[in-house]
């Protein structure tokens, strides 16, 4: 008898205890996994008015922490996008949202200086330069072009075409015209090395 009520006792505390380890576990575990990324952009489309194309491989499930991720802005939603490897273009008519990887396949908008985009949008530019030659300044730049982007001369017309996200399009863009007004300077002040037309002053009076 005295060895049955020891057993039950035994096993009840055994039980207490794995309820107990059991509640632990889930008080330290977050209350959810992750938010679909399907969701988050239709919350951002009923918001913003936009309409969004997701190519069938973008999947993901969206941990924000501080802030509810329903309430994203539609710069936000890109920014968070590209942490999770994905890339966004505005074709003007749909907002285009695809792996990082297939961006350069796309026919991404071309800008002008003028323009503004969201900093994390994908967007094309071409860049004039005048006292530098453009070829010259791809191996400066294409270190700074992410990794999914593109940098091309075109020397013909002393143009380069930059294809990245809109915020690094617009500090690679200051980067070309400090240098290209380097170059300006560098030619304004070079010495001239050529011998005068009557020949050297010294050696004609000797």
């Amino acid at each position: 008898m005295k060895n049955a009520a020891l057993t039950l006792a035994c096993s009840a505390l055994f039980a207490s205890m794995h309820t107990s380890a059991q509640t632990a576990v889930s008080a330290s575990a977050p209350a959810e996994s992750g938010v679909p990324v399907e969701r988050l952009v239709a919350a951002v489309a009923r918001k913003s008015g936009k309409t969004f194309v997701l190519d069938p491989r973008v999947h993901a499930d969206v941990v924000i922490e501080g802030k509810t991720p329903t309430d994203l802005t539609y710069p936000e939603l890109l920014d968070v996008l590209a942490v999770y490897g994905y890339a966004t273009y505005d074709d003007g008519h749909f907002v285009r949202i695809l792996p990082e990887a297939s961006i350069r396949a796309e026919a991404i908008p071309t800008i002008s200086a003028r323009d503004t985009r969201p900093g994390a949008e994908f967007v094309a530019e071409l860049i004039q330069v005048k006292n530098i030659t453009a070829p010259q300044l791809v191996p400066i730049l294409r270190p700074l072009v992410h990794s999914s982007g593109h940098l091309v001369a075109y020397p013909e017309t002393q143009s380069l075409m930059i294809v990245d996200r809109f915020d690094n399009v617009r500090r690679i863009e200051g980067l070309i015209h400090a240098l290209d007004s380097a170059g300006s300077g560098r030619a304004r002040g070079a010495p001239d090395k050529a011998a005068p037309e009557g020949g050297n002053t010294d050696d004609a009076g000797r």
